[in-house]
């Protein structure tokens, strides 16, 4: 029998609260909710409950072209969990083990000059997804010591690739 080859792109963005703050190795890096980041897919496409997914590229931009040190993990889970407010430890709760399917990481390059945002492409992660819901969820968390834009905007987008037998 033939598969058939469905592709999704998830995206979020967010703004993060109104203070330069430096955030050291793992803390949350959000919107100042302790609400988890909720991935939406565009032009209104349903992804059903139980349906597979590989997150084929993922991108992260920011509007902050000063990048010392930017390196980030989304988290992906596939169920809602609480976050912690931004700038606290996103910790790794054994309540929520069975939520998390992966992570990806992100390195923020220093744009050329004259740009007004930076980005990070990761290309061919293959990080399986089974969904439980109809809803990806994730945390984004600080990988060094970064300082931040006041209210720095952050967009996040995951190309994903769902196989049908």
């Amino acid at each position: 029998m033939a598969q058939s080859i469905k592709n999704v792109l998830f995206s979020t963005s967010f703004t993060r609260p109104a203070n330069t703050t430096q955030y050291a190795v793992d803390d949350s890096v959000n919107d100042g909710t302790t609400s988890a980041l909720s991935f939406s897919t565009a032009d209104g496409i349903t992804v059903s409950n139980g349906s597979s997914w590989f997150v084929k590229t993922a991108r992260l931009v920011t509007n902050n072209t000063t990048v010392t040190s930017g390196s980030f993990r989304l988290w992906l889970l596939d169920s809602s969990a609480s976050a912690v407010a931004d700038n606290s430890i996103q910790t790794l709760l054994w309540a929520n083990r069975s939520k998390r399917v992966g992570y990806i990481d992100f390195v923020l390059q220093s744009p050329p000059s004259g740009s007004d945002c930076a980005e990070a492409v990761v290309v061919d992660s293959n990080l399986s997804i089974r969904m439980e819901n109809t809803t990806l969820y994730g945390f984004l968390t600080a990988k060094g010591t970064y300082t931040p834009a006041s209210g720095q905007l952050f967009y996040i987008e995951l190309n994903v690739q769902q196989i049908d037998a």
